[in-house]
């Protein structure tokens, strides 16, 4: 049996400067590779553990004071005197000291949440046209009235003259003069010139003011009869009773061309009655837009308003009353309206002011109440704070009082409604107003909104020149005309009226946030910089010193578990091979 030869060792590829390694014939990888193996990372890890071990707490803060860019602390440290020390002690306490105190002032501005408005006029090359709502000032045609569900009403429609004051001030003036009961015509009026009279002296007898005071305008009697009894109709049947809008709307045009009765949409209103809303959301035609400021690219119309059919308790006045809000939303001319008399031409020149506020926390808008809009679920309008209103008032009304306000829209079903010639009724509801103030925190502003700012002049139409041709086109406008019956005289009854855009730009008013995060970083840092001289750097520089310690403190728990030598694995390997 031949002894085990040993393996021959070959050289290959040998260079000038270094030997060739020597490679197994059975084996061709170099020894050499296993002697040069790097560390796997579990024992850099160990390693680095192990020289934080070897670092004491006195190296690492001397380390971060020579290191650091906070030099108020290093300041105090290297003071090669006490009395240096204990200077630089106080003035950074102090400092210390003022920084909280400007943090918390900066903490309090931001947690206050101010706002800022910014006001811009802005230019368009388009208008969206507002939806434009008018009334007759009359709500209720005279020959209308018998046989109608309205003939209850007569006495209540009589205009009738309060002689409270006039008794009163009569009974004063007969005490100077020393008049018995049974004065004559001739001792009252030789008392009139010797000692005047006026009705307000009246007042002067306590029970005199005490029944005046509590006596009810007639005028206000019967338009709270007339909105009581309206109720007992729907708004459709409760049309027929005023006056219509083919009677009413004599001439339309928009932008030049010609519109008509059919593009106006009706809406009862518990005041004036019939009214008729132009480029309402209702209406199934489009947004309505001007591209050209002035009165020939506005709306323009014309109305006869019929006086002969007006009722004197419910129409003091006479005119079209005219409400411009934004499309959409429900219209109030009773609130913001204003009338253009008869025998006149008014011209309103409008201005968009476009309104943008914020939500919580910075403001209070939303679209979102906390009550029930009743304007909303009945007609379909987008909210408003108004209608969000005037339904939180009826609903306290009816809570207190077990009523309802025929001014406001009723809920529906509901069927009791308030008598304010009552006594009782009348006290409990003006004490509910006082109860209206949490409304306001029920209903929040709309977020965004258009308002339109006018201004209205007018001018004496038709003129003389003008008069011909409008008493010749007026007359083949209906029989009335032709006829010559009691609405023809134009002064008395016909009404112009035009609405425009008188530039074509929009003031924007919006509320915008004037402390934000960003600002409250920036001021801190500022006053950080100023009064101890950090930056994000420091900040830095302290979370690494804090870790720092944290390893120090956490190493002394870690232990070696695995140990091995560097020549294991290459003698594991020869002896398997």
């Amino acid at each position: 049996m031949e002894p085990k030869r040993k393996p021959r060792l070959v050289r290959k590829g040998v260079t000038k400067d270094l030997p060739p390694p020597e490679v197994n014939e059975t084996d061709s990888v170099p020894l050499e590779a296993f002697a040069s193996k790097k560390p796997c990372f579990k024992e850099i890890v160990k390693r680095k553990i192990e020289e934080d071990r070897m670092t004491t707490l006195k190296e690492r803060t001397d380390n971060f004071i020579n290191e650091t860019s906070f030099t108020a602390i290093a300041r105090i440290v290297k003071a090669n005197t006490i009395l240096k020390k204990i200077i630089w002690l106080i003035l950074v306490m102090a400092m210390m000291a003022w920084l909280t105190i400007q943090c918390y002032w900066l903490l309090d501005k931001y947690f206050s949440y101010p706002v800022e408005v910014k006001i811009e006029l802005k230019s368009a090359p388009k208008l969206a046209f507002p939806s434009v709502t008018v009334c007759n000032r009359n709500p209720l045609k005279k020959s209308k009235l018998a046989g109608s569900v309205f003939s209850r009403l007569t006495d209540k429609l009589d205009l009738k003259t309060d002689t409270t004051l006039y008794n009163g001030a009569m009974e004063q003036l007969q005490n100077k003069g020393h008049s018995g009961p049974h004065h004559t015509e001739e001792n009252l009026t030789s008392l009139v010139q010797e000692h005047g009279f006026n009705m307000w002296d009246g007042l002067q007898n306590e029970s005199v003011a005490g029944t005046f005071y509590k006596t009810s305008s007639s005028e206000i009697i019967a338009a709270s009869a007339y909105a009581s009894m309206a109720l007992l109709e729907d708004d459709d049947s409760i049309e027929e009773f005023g006056h219509q809008k083919t009677d009413m709307i004599t001439s339309c045009v928009f932008s030049g061309q010609q519109c008509s009765p059919a593009n106006f949409t009706y809406l009862h209103n518990s005041k004036y009655g019939n009214c008729y809303t132009f480029n309402s959301a209702n209406d199934p035609n489009p947004q309505l837009y001007t591209y050209y400021a002035g009165p020939l690219m506005g709306l323009t119309l014309e109305f006869n308003i019929q006086q002969s059919e007006y009722i004197s308790a419910l129409a003091p006045d006479a005119g079209i009353r005219v409400s411009i809000h934004e499309r959409g939303t429900y219209p109030f001319p009773e609130d913001d309206g204003f009338t253009i008399s008869p025998g006149s031409a008014s011209s309103v020149a409008l201005r968009q002011v476009y309104i943008s506020r914020l939500e919580p926390k910075h403001g209070n808008c939303s679209k979102n109440p906390t009550v029930v809009d009743d304007y909303m679920d009945k007609y379909g309008f987008t909210y408003h704070k108004r209608t969000c209103l005037k339904s939180c008032y009826q609903q306290t009304l009816i809570q207190l009082c077990n009523c309802a306000c025929p001014n406001f829209l009723v809920p529906q079903n509901y069927t009791n409604i308030c008598d304010f010639t009552n006594e009782t009724i009348s006290t409990c509801t003006s004490e509910s107003v006082e109860q209206w103030d949490t409304c306001d925190e029920k209903c929040p502003s709309n977020c965004q909104e258009n308002q339109y700012e006018t201004t209205v002049t007018a001018s004496a139409w038709p003129s003389k020149a003008y008069e011909s041709y409008l008493n010749s086109r007026m007359k083949l406008t209906s029989n009335e005309f032709m006829d010559g019956g009691p609405n023809t005289d134009k002064d008395e009854n016909l009404v112009k009226l035009e609405i425009y855009f008188a530039e074509m730009n929009y003031k924007s008013i919006e509320s915008q946030k004037a402390y934000e995060s960003q600002n409250l970083i920036s001021d801190i840092g500022g006053q950080l910089g100023l009064w101890l001289g950090l930056s994000a750097i420091t900040i830095g520089e302290i979370v690494e010193f804090a870790m720092s310690l944290f390893r120090l403190c956490t190493a002394k728990f870690l232990t070696k578990k695995h140990r091995t030598s560097d020549s294991t694995p290459v003698q594991a390997f020869v002896n398997g091979s």
